[in-house]
């Protein structure tokens, strides 16, 4: 999270180059939740995506991230009902039962997860009404491009010349492990009918950078949500990784030296044979939810 909250983060380009999540994603949330639909909380909301998204789902939004820099450039144009404020996921300034929602998309592995869950629980409106909803997704892969997923993966993962393993910021792992553990730590705070819910759930690619274990086979999986659905060609796949912490810290830490993301993008149009950089790929977004309500 802290290199979000460094001077020179370009928090537009994040907003314009990240995909948006699918309707599919907050149908399946809204259809598991059995309260009202007046108040959400988006924790950890960044450039306020999911806030923007739940404007028309509840009557208020409130939208808390830890970075005053990340507040301070919440996007224009933001819904009059969504509100935006400084605030920790583990410490939120709400009043306890006040919440029917409380959401963290792309977020959840930098929080205290037992913290959060436990403050969630209190935040949250009792008695079944109140549903707490993490959701984040791993690295891309091209299910029709295998060399190139494994490029990818290899310039994101390597640790060699160029390459940026390296760069990552501790909490990385926590995602690629699609939240492992997450359900147990919803239910030590109190919550009940706890899902995790994957995609795909079946024939992703795995390569020799990926994280040990990853990704694991869930017993609980009760239904696939795409997360993501969006198709990107190798321009957008710079545009795309070009919005990475690891990207920004080892561009940071290498100034003034040749762009290893360019040299990347180069590399792979020449050794692959691509012509057309616009060229748009069937493009799979490996992704998660842990969702529960309250008791």
């Amino acid at each position: 999270m802290a290199t979000f909250a460094k001077a020179g983060f370009d928090s537009a380009r994040y907003l314009r180059y990240r995909p948006q999540y699918t309707s599919q994603l907050y149908s399946a949330l809204l259809e598991y939740h059995h309260g009202s639909t007046g108040t959400a909380l988006d924790c950890g909301a960044g450039t306020c995506q999911v806030a923007g998204a739940l404007a028309s789902r509840f009557t208020n939004v409130q939208a808390t991230d830890p970075s005053e820099r990340m507040v301070s450039e919440a996007p224009k144009g933001l819904p009059n009902n969504v509100k935006v404020s400084v605030a920790s996921a583990e410490r939120l300034p709400f009043p306890t039962g006040s919440a029917d929602l409380i959401v963290a998309g792309q977020a959840a592995h930098w929080f205290d997860i037992p913290r959060f869950f436990a403050e969630a629980h209190r935040v949250l409106k009792p008695d079944g009404k109140g549903t707490v909803a993490v959701w984040g997704y791993t690295l891309l892969q091209f299910p029709k491009r295998e060399s190139i997923t494994k490029r990818v993966h290899a310039f994101c993962y390597g640790t060699g010349e160029g390459q940026m393993g390296e760069y990552w910021e501790g909490k990385r792992a926590v995602l690629d492990s699609k939240y492992s553990g997450f359900e147990d730590a919803a239910r030590e705070a109190g919550f009940v009918d706890v899902e995790r819910w994957d995609y795909p759930l079946s024939g992703t690619f795995v390569s020799e950078h990926n994280p040990p274990n990853w990704p694991r086979q869930y017993d609980a999986v009760k239904k696939s949500v795409q997360i993501i659905e969006r198709d990107l060609s190798l321009n957008g796949l710079k545009d795309y990784l070009s919005t990475f912490s690891a990207y920004k810290n080892y561009v940071d830490k290498h100034a003034g030296a040749p762009d290893a993301l360019d040299a990347f993008i180069e590399t792979t149009a020449k050794e692959e044979g691509i012509t057309d950089r616009d060229e748009v790929w069937e493009t799979q977004w490996p992704g998660v939810v842990i969702i529960a309500r309250t008791k």
